[in-house]
């Protein structure tokens, strides 16, 4: 059984910058993941991915630093992954 990763967007809002994220990480041959979006200016509008294993979390006001460090505890991944919005993840 191969490890899961925990991918985790932290977003402010941004539909255009998490689209562009996230369907970076779509384009990945490793599967077993979970994408965590972590919205810091509660606007969860963002249309949920088609992946099982995706959520939302509100972190209303919060750094970067400060998302990453409020959802560790909940993620089910053996690794974790961070990223902001707008960034790639190259094959």
């Amino acid at each position: 059984m191969s490890n899961k990763i925990s991918i985790v967007i932290v977003s402010k809002g941004n539909p255009e910058d998490y689209e562009y994220s996230k369907l970076s990480i779509d384009f990945q041959t490793y599967k077993n993941f979970e994408i965590v979006q972590v919205e810091t200016d509660n606007q969860s509008d963002i249309d949920g991915s088609q992946h099982s294993d995706y959520r939302v979390v509100a972190s209303k006001n919060s750094s970067f630093y400060h998302a990453c460090n409020l959802i560790i505890p909940s993620l089910k991944g053996d690794y974790c992954f961070f990223m902001k919005a707008g960034e790639c993840l190259n094959n």
